[in-house]
């Protein structure tokens, strides 16, 4: 009869396992016998056999063997088969225990009838586990004699039950399947220490270990599990850097603090939201519209964005909470205006959720990726479907939609939507999505049939009466003015303002920037109060350029129209930089010509500056006001950048070998140079696109002259000009510069565009080494600063992220890194992309350079070889053997009985569901699928899956052969004569509308009997 305090330590063992499972878990494994988990083994055995995939199903007898006598000692001392129900449960049949952990706790025979890897992967495991477990019985005696002996036995059952717990909780996943070849050797790897600590354990009892001894394995066992821990802590805080750094995500919680801190100027502002009948049907969690999908609409400046805000607020507030994704998207900021940018920060909020099991799934893709940054649609598809199905419940919240353009409108609707559209019964709320957008036609066609909610006047009236309410109170505050003054303030900005919250914000700091009581009276006459967003913006122009003095509207007009027309946004510290350049003294004099003033007194409530020195337009219209009203001249204004940045890269301090870089440096003469080098071209295509003013063109073309002198390489190997470039630079073509132009253009953008490695033979320019050059300056003297106390200075002028990767078509040759091992990783993944998947590896974090490269390493060094052909029967093909009778021939136990199975005739693609009759043609198809993509095309560097796409492709660049059209025996010609690579080709041109139209005269010919 055992004790209480025996009977205990096993309780509160199991007690603490059985917290972790769910109802119906702990329900069906108390009905399973060990007669039945033997007689499933083997008609999963009988099944294999059948289809001649056995997987060797008699490791497990070992384990079976141990932990019947294991169940057998641990009864004795508890007394009751309740405390080893999950390893062990009384045969209603026999007296014999039998395995109550059905299928080991983990569903096996789900396992199996899905993945054969991962059922192979398992018996393994478990097979290790078997050869751990000593045969306890015969030790019987001694555990009911040696208490300290029960202590290790207590510990061993621990163990064992924490094994299962593990692999329980990972074969629950619903995404097991998809993640199961990414992140099973980092889960397995958590199985080892138990299996060493059971192993450990079971030597102590066969050799009777005394206290001592029990204490120093114990000691020792803790020391090694630490050491373990801090390992494990540093190879994930090492992969979570990486993966962060290849997703490259903007922060998506900057733009939330930011919104919300403009509510908190209102308090309360948007709650009416709450309160209308469709968002209170989308945001509900237990009884939400199906599709849970809900389009919020409303005029520029109503608010939609601070609405945002506050429902991603509210989404927070549920219990219990659901995953929240929300993004911002912003016009004409590359990182967030597509579907690739939501993407990528979708996939980094929701490894914030779950970095246990998304770390180990990202880290696999990212090995597998050539990409420095994860930039393919298929991709980024593929690993957020994954991610989004190991969450039970997501709200997502997308809004400015109709800030991006229309080909990523379309897919960010298309893709979303269908996200949540095909979600099937009893899940159809499991994911919800609200977009935030204007109504325009666009949007009216994406979001056609969808629950949508406009935001109207009445809607926002009491919101903007406090607002109006609180700002007048602080005018009157500033001017002293009477109440009657102050409330007459407030109800003349709630009346103009009309629903619209970003009028009544300028109107109110339009009047709070007046200089005298008598120019705040003027500004409050009706006719003077604007009635919408345009006449706010000219009402702040007016005041800005109107009292200011010469020098500083003229500082006015030059920071708004480089804002207007740059081709990202600017940081502060490019702006002074910019504004320090003197061309005629071939200087950069930040002391003297930067601006003394902040972009907020120049530009008033124009502007906005974030936390990371971003200048940026308060809304979108803002920009379009000052187009629109001719404020800035676009053509005027790319022209002005466009020399400005050649006249700066035409400088002493660019060319080859420039003396002194260092005290160039840290003058702030580099500041301008990452904008300068990738944007030049840009400003130029677009001058050369527009510009009629004959001065300007003689500045730009004297520039470009002397640019071409100094920088233009001479490239042996020639590119081809696009149609659309050869217009473009057309003004130029009486310039003796015109064909070197048109090289440098070509070679520039190929730059621009071009993730792979250029051949030296194509590149233009010297500008990208003599970059790199500066750079590998700046980051020294930046080291050296350091220690004097100076980096904050040069923080000042160069920003952040000092250290930057040398590939011109990268972000982070713009973005940066603010470490320099940072950098050095993200340009490993350029130079040498493919990684190893096994974390410890050397060349997880060198990488190799081709995928061949790395095939051989994985299978010469880690012995890994990938076989795609492994398969196993689902349930219903298990199911259907047992129907069709197949005669097993199977000894008691299960564990033996080869059988001969069909030939496979038919091979379906797990991916496209296409069905070849020959396995070698879905191991070539399977290649389209993969992210690798060896071929690379010599002519454009084009990357290809499979050898004859590239010799496919290759031939699109020879002379073209095949010519529509000809010469009749009249003279006469027909056809367009466009001209093809291949005759298919020409033959599908004659199928199109245009094409068709080619061929009448030459069948008129033929009916007439006159040839060609």
């Amino acid at each position: 009869m055992a004790t209480n305090t025996n009977a205990f330590a096993f309780e509160t063992a199991l007690v603490q396992f059985k917290s972790g499972l769910k109802k119906r878990d702990r329900d069906k494994f108390k009905d399973v016998t060990l007669e039945g988990l033997l007689k499933e083994i083997e008609n999963i055995q009988n099944t294999q056999h059948s289809q001649r995939r056995g997987k060797n199903i008699a490791r497990l007898q070992p384990f079976i063997e141990a932990m019947n006598e294991f169940g057998k000692v641990i009864e004795v001392f508890c007394n009751t088969t309740e405390m080893v129900a999950f390893v062990w449960v009384e045969s209603p049949q026999t007296n014999n225990p039998s395995l109550q952990s059905t299928k080991f706790s983990t569903g096996t025979d789900e396992v199996a009838g899905s993945f054969a890897e991962a059922f192979h992967e398992l018996l393994d495991v478990y097979a290790k586990l078997g050869e751990s477990l000593p045969l306890l019985h015969q030790y019987q005696q001694l555990f009911q004699t040696d208490p300290n002996m029960l202590k290790v036995l207590t510990t061993m059952y621990k163990d064992i039950l924490e094994f299962h717990r593990q692999a329980l909780k990972y074969f629950q996943l619903p995404t097991w399947k998809q993640i199961f070849g990414s992140i099973w050797k980092t889960y397995k790897s958590r199985f080892g220490p138990l299996i060493d600590n059971i192993r450990g354990h079971g030597d102590l009892v066969q050799k009777q270990a005394t206290l001592t001894q029990i204490e120093v394995y114990r000691k020792d066992t803790e020391t090694h599990t630490r050491q373990l821990q801090s390992i494990k802590e540093v190879q994930e805080m090492q992969m979570l850097r990486e993966v962060i750094s290849w997703l490259g995500a903007p922060n998506a919680e900057n733009d939330q603090y930011q919104y919300s801190k403009i509510r908190e100027e209102c308090p309360g502002t948007g709650r009416w939201l709450l309160d209308i009948q469709a968002f209170k049907e989308w945001i509900d969690p237990k009884f939400p519209t199906i599709p849970p999908l809900l389009w919020i609409t409303g005029m520029p400046g109503a608010g939609k964005t601070i609405l945002a805000s506050l429902v991603v607020e509210e989404i927070r507030k549920i219990l219990p909470p659901p995953i929240t994704l929300f993004f911002y998207c912003k016009n004409g900021d590359d990182e967030k205006n597509s579907f690739t940018s939501i993407g990528r920060n979708f996939l980094a909020q929701l490894l914030n959720t779950n970095k246990e099991i998304l770390l180990p799934y990202y880290w696999d893709k990212f090995s597998n990726s050539s990409e420095p940054v994860l930039n393919t649609y298929p991709l980024i598809e593929s690993i957020l479907e994954v991610a989004l199905q190991t969450c039970a419940s997501v709200y997502i919240v997308l809004d400015g939609i109709d800030e991006c353009e229309r080909e990523q409108r379309k897919r960010i609707t298309g893709w979303f939507r269908g996200l949540v559209e095909n979600l099937q019964p009893p899940h159809q709320d499991r994911i919800r999505c609200l977009f935030v957008s204007q109504d325009d036609g666009v949007a009216r066609k994406d979001f056609r049939a969808l629950t949508s909610f406009k935001i109207e006047s009445k809607h926002n009236r009491a919101d903007i009466e406090i607002y109006s309410k609180s700002a007048a109170d602080k005018i009157q505050s500033s001017f002293q003015l009477s109440d009657d003054m102050s409330h007459q303030i407030a109800i003349k900005t709630q009346v103009a303002a009309d629903g619209m919250f970003l009028l009544a914000k300028l109107i109110s700091i339009n009047l709070s920037q007046q200089t005298s009581v008598a120019d705040l009276e003027n500004e409050l006459e009706d006719d003077r109060v604007p009635r919408e967003l345009n006449e706010a913006y000219s009402r702040i122009l007016e005041r800005l350029l109107g009292q200011a003095s010469s020098a500083e509207r003229v500082s006015s007009e030059t920071l708004l129209r480089w804002l207007v027309c740059a081709k990202r946004a600017l940081k502060w510290h490019e702006i002074q930089a910019a504004k320090s350049i003197h061309v005629e003294s071939q200087s950069v004099d930040l002391e003297r010509r930067r601006f003394r003033v902040d972009s907020k007194d120049l530009c008033g409530s124009l502007v906005e500056i974030r936390d990371d020195g971003t200048v940026e337009f308060v809304h979108t219209t803002a920009k379009h006001f000052l187009i629109s009203s001719s404020y800035v001249d676009v053509c005027r204004g790319n022209i002005s950048l466009a020399t400005l940045a050649i006249d700066y890269l035409n400088m002493a301090g660019f060319r080859r070998n420039a003396e002194d870089v260092t005290a160039l440096i840290l003058k702030g003469y580099y500041g301008f140079m990452e904008y300068a080098v990738a944007h030049w071209v840009r400003h130029l295509e677009e001058v050369a696109d527009e510009t009629t003013d004959n001065e300007l063109f003689r500045d730009i073309s004297e520039s470009l002259e002397t640019f071409l002198e100094l920088h233009y390489t001479s490239p042996t190997k020639r590119l081809p000009i696009s149609q659309e470039n050869a217009k473009r630079l057309r003004l130029f073509q009486d310039r003796s510069f015109h064909d070197d132009l048109q090289q440098a253009v070509a070679s520039i953008r190929k730059e621009l565009t071009h993730f792979g490695e250029m051949q030296q033979n194509e590149i233009a320019f010297d500008l990208t080494n003599i970059t790199n050059s500066i750079r590998h300056i700046l980051e020294k003297t930046y080291i050296d600063e350091g220690q004097r106390a100076g980096a904050e200075r040069m923080k000042e002028m160069y920003g952040q992220n000092i250290f930057k990767c040398p590939r011109l078509s990268c972000r982070y040759f713009c973005d940066g890194f603010p470490m320099a091992d940072q950098r050095d990783r993200h340009v490993n993944k350029h130079t040498r992309p493919f990684h190893c998947t096994v974390v410890g590896c050397p060349t997880n974090i060198l990488g190799l350079t081709s995928a061949k490269e790395l095939e051989r390493h994985m299978k010469e060094i880690h012995g890994l070889i990938k076989d795609i052909d492994l398969d196993f029967p689902e349930d219903e093909e298990i199911a259907r053997s047992k129907r069709d009778g197949h005669d097993t021939g199977t000894s008691k136990g299960g564990l033996t009985g080869p059988r001969k199975r069909p030939r496979i005739t038919e091979f379906l693609c797990p991916h496209c569901q296409r069905i070849f009759k020959k396995k070698y043609n879905l191991d070539s198809h399977l290649k389209t699928h993969s992210d690798s993509r060896p071929f690379s095309c010599h002519e454009c560097g084009a990357p290809f899956a499979r050898h004859h796409d590239l010799n496919r492709h290759e031939k699109t660049h020879k002379e073209k052969e095949f010519i529509c059209g000809g010469e009749l025996e009249n003279g006469q010609r027909w056809g367009c004569q466009k001209k093809f690579a291949r005759a298919d080709t020409l033959q599908s041109h004659y199928k199109t509308e245009s094409g068709q139209s080619c061929i009448p005269p030459w069948r008129n010919a033929q009916a007439h009997g006159v040839g060609t």
